[in-house]
């Protein structure tokens, strides 16, 4: 809804300031990407980095190349992710004013790193996000680079490391009340205790996971909790369970 929200108002606004305010062009950049548009955040964020040719800011400058590369990284363009991602560490690493952005270049390598399969990598950038985030006290920016790191571990096979990862993450979206990022994380949650063979919990987790998505209307999220938890029947040899649940 907020989302929403802000995207009407900048488009409310007379078209000359929005394309002459790289900020405003930032911004809708990221909210086109979070939307489901990364095509269009990549359009608008690099026309904010061109009006900042001329006029630089180096946060605004930092925070556009963060964003531009959590846009390359939805619409697979890993490299030019990592690209991205450089030069905002770049330019904020020599400012200590600006740590929290820096956390979020981390966090933007390390997530282009998953996705592009370079597990060790990510794991490296990842808990360095989520250390600065923490030392500047920003829980929400160090829970989601948690939640990536947590999948990292996973995938690496140090099932202990990601489920001690993922109860912090899921302690503070607890305490903020977020259903959505609780659904989230009590799905890679069971998944984790399905591979591990721990069924029972399994079980519980996923089918809180899809109470929370249901009670966030997140339908996508809610399909991949179904689709977990049909696999979990499956492997218990359960058949008709396995059917509700695809």
């Amino acid at each position: 809804g907020r989302l929403l929200t802000l995207k009407d108002w900048i488009e409310k606004l007379p078209t000359r300031l929005v394309n002459g305010s790289p900020g405003l062009l930032s911004i809708q950049g990221a909210v086109m990407m979070m939307l489901g548009d990364p095509k269009a955040g990549i359009q608008l964020t690099s026309q904010a980095l061109s009006l900042l040719e001329h006029e630089p800011d180096i946060e605004i400058q930092a925070n556009t190349y963060v964003r531009r590369s959590t846009a390359n990284r939805m619409a697979g363009n890993f490299q030019q992710a990592i690209e991205d991602s450089d030069c905002a560490i770049e330019l904020t690493q020599q400012h200590p004013e600006l740590l929290k952005v820096l956390a979020s270049a981390f966090h933007a390598r390390g997530a282009a790193f998953l996705q592009f399969g370079k597990l060790t990598d990510a794991r490296e950038w990842l808990q360095k996000a989520r250390e600065i985030f923490n030392k500047v006290d920003y829980l929400e920016g160090a829970s989601k680079a948690g939640l990536e790191l947590g999948m990292v571990m996973r995938y690496l096979g140090q099932f202990t490391t990601a489920e001690v990862i993922y109860r912090e993450v899921l302690a503070y979206y607890q305490s903020t009340g977020n259903v959505i990022w609780q659904a989230n994380l009590l799905n890679n949650l069971g998944v984790l205790h399905y591979l591990i063979g721990d069924y029972e919990r399994a079980l519980d987790e996923l089918e809180d996971s899809i109470q929370y998505a249901r009670l966030g209307g997140y339908q996508r999220l809610e399909a991949y909790a179904l689709t977990s938890l049909g696999d979990l029947f499956r492997d218990i040899k359960s058949t008709k369970d396995a059917e509700d649940g695809y």
